[in-house]
């Protein structure tokens, strides 16, 4: 049982975000080139392979598991290995024993800034008490939060070159068509199911906590990562787990994406187009067309 008040309070009647309407495009595939892309708690590496082979290079991407090499072959044994193979094929750079709460301490990634970093439906294992489930994840959300909120770039961003550590530098990519555009807010994003558990982590909750705000709700689009192959925590099991990536499918995923609050201020030079009108993202969208204050 634990002691003391919860640190988080879950909600009594939980709503599930709504993807707010508008007039402009439908949303795109949210990664390119151009981007410099961290993702942590990586399993089988089939979302991070997918996401180099979609934007044709893996170099400007930094895979992670929180796992060892050897846990996670035993976890997902050459269904692993061979996305590994194949990303680190496309000039992507695989690290392990990374943990997605403590970044700024790894000495081969604290000096670096990234335009986005991923967390793909994160979830903490072995924790049968609903109650205790829900404010394990929230704790493990709220320091990712802070922890990643330190490695996204901001205008003007300059990365301090580790000359005995393994990552390239944005000027090392020019060879593979990927030249990675620092100069700009950075964004968090974390792909969560909807419906309980899930709904209860309140996830726009604990990115406030962490000095955050919610740029954007959008359907996590299956399409769009065709090799990816969910899997759970403890790996896959037969009989468990479910093939392909049904297990997401049918939880009406979304993804959501986070900066921090100075990004968001249309007066921000970064924000403005250069007739001083507000600067429309990616997807077709005004940069704080799903904030929060």
């Amino acid at each position: 049982m634990l002691k003391g008040k919860p640190k988080f309070k879950t909600p009594v009647q939980p709503k599930t975000p709504s993807i707010k309407k508008t007039s402009g495009p439908r949303y795109q595939f949210p990664y390119s080139k151009n981007d410099y892309i961290l993702l942590v708690g990586e399993g089988n590496f089939s979302f991070s392979h997918s996401i180099a082979k979609t934007i044709g290079t893996g170099k400007n991407i930094v895979a992670t598991a929180y796992d060892s090499e050897s846990v996670v072959e035993e976890k997902y044994t050459n269904d692993a290995v061979n996305h590994i193979k194949e990303l680190k094929d496309l000039g992507g750079t695989v690290l392990f024993d990374i943990d997605a709460t403590k970044l700024e301490k790894r000495k081969i990634l604290k000096n670096k800034r990234f335009t986005h970093i991923i967390f793909n439906f994160p979830h903490c294992l072995g924790i049968k008490d609903q109650d205790r489930n829900i404010l394990s994840n929230q704790q493990l959300l709220l320091n990712f939060f802070n922890s990643a909120s330190k490695l996204l770039t901001t205008p003007a961003s300059q990365t301090v070159s580790n000359k005995d550590e393994s990552l390239d530098e944005p000027s090392d990519f020019e060879e593979n068509g990927a030249v990675p555009d620092l100069n700009r807010f950075g964004e968090i994003h974390v792909s969560l199911k909807s419906g309980l558990p899930y709904d209860n982590w309140d996830i726009r909750m604990l990115s406030r906590k962490a000095g955050l705000r919610s740029k954007v709700t959008m359907p996590f689009n299956l399409k769009w990562f065709p090799l990816y192959e969910h899997r759970r925590t403890l790996g896959f099991k037969d009989g468990l787990s479910k093939g392909g990536n049904q297990e997401i499918a049918e939880k009406n995923p979304k993804l959501y994406a986070f900066v921090i609050k100075e990004s968001l201020d249309p007066q921000h030079p970064q924000n403005q187009d250069n007739d001083g009108s507000k600067k429309r993202n990616r997807d077709g969208h005004s940069e704080d067309s799903d904030s929060d204050d």
